[in-house]
């Protein structure tokens, strides 16, 4: 297969990383200051973590606003308690309160790790954080992410390598969170036997996933932002044929609730114009950036926060919210759990390679997919599998809105397919999904690209 300059670059980049590491001292973990939480924010890595402080206390006021304590405690063991393979909604398992407190506990959780290993916010860890806070409404909790992000952990310090090179790869790889949960809680073994099987088998999961979504990144040309999704699933994929081999039934799910769509509406829109005004409040010509964000094709890697300043990259990051709560009215949809997670992770990743240019062409493939077959346009999964389908979206920056449409009309009829592939237990079906229509399109595109770039020059 041939190498390609993006992959070359990011290549060069982790390389570079890793001959820095050796050279210079490791960076202390508390700046200077009387007080702790002056040092703590002092210090040379906290830029941004601040900002995700008060995102998790938002979530934490949200949970008791909407629900009483005992209801909240009740129902945060529930999820916990919960196998959590798809599709799971948090919000029919423990009710809304809990749900909120389970995402904020998430994000605080991911954070504390982050800062706790000198790991800088940037594009992609944004992505990461808001990805774990939006998944926290379905699927992922602390018990079934902490062995994975240990295990990822372990690679670093076997491989003699900064953590801060897959702390993006430990976060993401919890999407298979779920096969934590279901070892311990919904295969009917013992607890002395489930509890640490499912805790080694994250561990594993957690210390094969670097090396595998480095080396897959190749497959899909880094036209599919969830890499790692595309690598859970493959991992997912032959777990759950080993269990299935041991007559281990691992077989999708569909739990949602329907009851606080208007409440999970206005939480979304409230996050989303936040953003906007944070972003015009710190710079208020953020806007003059703008075209210059929407002219990026998304490809991997593709760090916003680099390419334009990070008050633009919030204005981005509240317009595709709110374009995202649009879609999802304009088809009278109902917000849930799974739909919550999907509108977070397209937030977060309009720090990473999405952006209307991109991502509107996508959804509306997906829309069109829904519309033409048997799945009602306005279901949850359709819904879900517009959201998420903009992990295509460097396609459509690559080579234009048609193409966006395609690989969105596509991305549906995989999406719906391959979950059997991995038994509900990859919370990123739309990565894995993603990842194949992207290989699929991308060297015939590359292809004709070339063509035509010949013809021209005859």
């Amino acid at each position: 297969m041939p190498r390609f300059k993006h992959i070359e670059k990011a290549e060069r980049v982790a390389e570079k990383a890793r001959i820095k590491q050796k050279k210079i001292k490791k960076r202390p973990l508390l700046g200077e200051g009387n007080t702790l939480w002056q040092r703590i924010r002092s210090a040379p890595h906290a830029r941004g973590y601040t900002e995700f402080l008060f995102y998790c206390i938002f979530l934490f006021v949200l949970a008791f606003f909407v629900d009483q304590p005992a209801t909240i405690f009740r129902g945060y063991l529930n999820i916990i308690l919960s196998p959590s393979h798809l599709i799971t909604d948090y919000v029919a398992v423990g009710g809304l309160g809990a749900t909120f407190l389970n995402s904020a506990s998430v994000t605080l959780l991911s954070l504390i790790f982050l800062y706790s290993r000198r790991v800088k916010i940037s594009g992609p860890i944004i992505a990461a954080l808001f990805t774990m806070s939006g998944f926290a409404f379905f699927g992922k909790n602390i018990l079934n992410s902490v062995p994975i992000m240990m295990g990822s952990l372990i690679y670093s310090i076997v491989s003699q390598i900064s953590f801060s090179q897959v702390a993006i790869i430990s976060l993401f790889s919890t999407a298979l969170g779920p096969m934590v949960s279901m070892l311990w809680l919904g295969v009917g073994l013992k607890p002395l036997i489930g509890i640490p099987l499912g805790i080694l088998i994250g561990l594993l999961i957690g210390f094969i996933s670097p090396p595998l979504a480095g080396s897959f990144l190749r497959f899909h040309r880094g036209y599919n932002l969830y890499n790692v999704g595309f690598t859970a699933g493959i991992i997912g994929m032959v777990f759950t044929a080993l269990l299935r081999m041991f007559d281990v039934k691992m077989e999708p799910i569909l739990l949602i609730s329907t009851e606080h769509s208007l409440l999970l509406g206005i939480f979304i829109g409230l996050l989303s114009l936040l953003l906007i005004v944070t972003g015009l409040w710190r710079k208020r010509d953020a806007w003059k950036e703008y075209t210059t964000l929407l002219k990026q094709p998304g490809q991997l890697i593709t760090d916003f926060t680099k390419h334009v300043s990070v008050e633009t990259t919030l204005c981005n990051m509240g317009i595709m919210g709110l374009l995202s709560c649009g879609y999802i009215i304009a088809l009278d949809g109902t917000i849930n759990g799974p739909v919550i997670g999907g509108v977070l992770t397209v937030i977060g990743f309009a720090a990473f390679g999405v952006h209307p240019g991109n991502g509107l062409s996508v959804m509306l493939g997906v829309g069109l997919a829904a519309i033409t077959n048997n799945v009602p346009y306005n279901d949850t999964s359709a819904i879900i599998a517009a959201l998420f389908g903009t992990t295509l979206a460097p396609l459509a920056g690559q080579y234009g809105t048609f193409v966006g449409v395609i690989a969105g009309f596509i991305h549906m009829a995989m999406c719906l397919n391959v979950g059997y592939l991995h038994g509900g237990i990859n919370l990123y079906n739309n990565g894995f999904s993603g990842g194949f229509v992207a290989a699929v399109l991308a060297p015939l595109l590359e292809d004709w690209q070339i063509r035509k770039n010949k013809g021209k020059t005859k």
